[in-house]
């Protein structure tokens, strides 16, 4: 009777764990074209050429990297941050719009703070130092982070650096799905599914054809 209690037991325990661990996934931006060619879990796109190119930040996000210190933020661009529980880990997502002094049209994302990422496939493109010093997080200057697909370039997020001492990290632009709310759980909602990366806008390709100008010279 005790073993078939503990039986039970741990298989309720499961199914709880499990709730919380979902497929990570590429965002498509809705109104751009559809993909071609499928994305596999690890990030790797296959072409319908039959190619593969591989993408590792679009793959699982490692929830070990994430950022969850505080940090000092520019007032006039950020909207909010949320906590939500993510694989048992609770993840501040930072909601951001743009400075209206980069874009008038002072669009919003929702980012999420890592150590790193993995770069395979992965290009961080500078920017002038100028725009690069307007930036969400007082301090650090950015740099974009792209990755080029099959279907064309993702927007992975941003690479901040610390002006004063050089130390970094990456911003990766992230969509989110809510799931019930355990009373156990706190201030922070549980996520059925969290997703990396819109497909780049053409401000970010012209960056990318840039530096690929640069890199074949």
């Amino acid at each position: 009777m005790a073993a078939r209690l503990c039986l039970v037991v741990l298989a309720l325990a499961a199914a709880a764990h499990a709730e919380q661990f979902e497929v990570i996934q590429p965002v498509e931006n809705p109104h751009a074209a559809a993909a071609k060619g499928g994305v596999s879990l690890e990030g790797e796109q296959v072409c319908d050429s039959g190619l593969s190119s591989s993408c590792g930040a679009l793959g699982v996000l490692d929830v070990t990297q994430v950022l969850s210190a505080p940090v000092l933020t520019q007032p006039d661009t950020l909207l909010g941050i949320v906590r939500k529980k993510y694989m048992g880990v609770e993840v501040p997502i930072y909601h951001f719009r743009q400075s209206s002094r980069l874009n008038p049209k002072q669009l919003p994302f929702q980012i999420v703070r890592v150590r790193t990422i993995d770069t395979t496939g992965a290009t961080i493109i500078p920017v002038d130092p100028v725009s690069a010093a307007d930036s969400w997080f007082t301090g650090y200057s950015w740099d974009v982070v792209v990755c080029e697909q099959c279907d064309g370039w993702r927007h992975l997020g941003w690479h901040f650096r610390s002006n004063a001492t050089g130390e970094s990290f990456f911003a990766l632009i992230v969509d989110y799905v809510e799931g019930r709310r355990g009373e156990s759980e706190g201030r922070a909602s549980i996520l059925e599914a969290l997703t990396v990366g819109v497909r780049a806008p053409a401000w970010v390709l012209a960056l990318a054809g840039v530096a690929t100008m640069h890199g074949s010279r």
